[in-house]
């Protein structure tokens, strides 16, 4: 992911969100549109465009489409990437993980003796 990052930051259309940056990763040309609209609908005469219409008019920046195919490989090497995108942060432009996923995987790692039997196989 934090290749995705990386080059998404080449793109050079400025810092990302959290929620964007999973945004990114589940459909980039929408969340790379709205960077280059700075958020805004695209409107002709003052009539609305849709985003998907409005997709096939705008020039997409250089080297959208190997970002593009990163993200896919990305999405189809890792069949839980959905919940990845839970577990990190963004911190400084870069991934961090979450601090509860990683005290989460500390406790899961933790064993617990409650009885001397249990304390002393533990002791050896």
């Amino acid at each position: 992911m934090n290749e995705i990052l990386n080059d998404y930051n080449a793109l050079n259309l400025g810092a990302i969100t959290r929620p964007e940056f999973q945004n990114l990763i589940r459909n980039p040309k929408s969340v790379i549109f709205d960077k280059l609209n700075n958020g805004k609908p695209i409107e002709i005469g003052g009539i609305p465009v849709d985003k998907a219409k409005a997709l096939e008019l705008v020039t997409l920046p250089s080297g959208f489409n190997a970002f593009n195919s990163l993200v896919e490989s990305f999405r189809n090497s890792r069949p839980g990437w959905n919940s990845l995108l839970g577990s990190v942060d963004i911190e400084e432009n870069e991934l961090i993980i979450k601090q509860s996923v990683i005290d989460a995987d500390i406790e899961a790692g933790k064993t617990y003796a409650t009885t001397d039997e249990e304390k002393r196989c533990l002791i050896f």
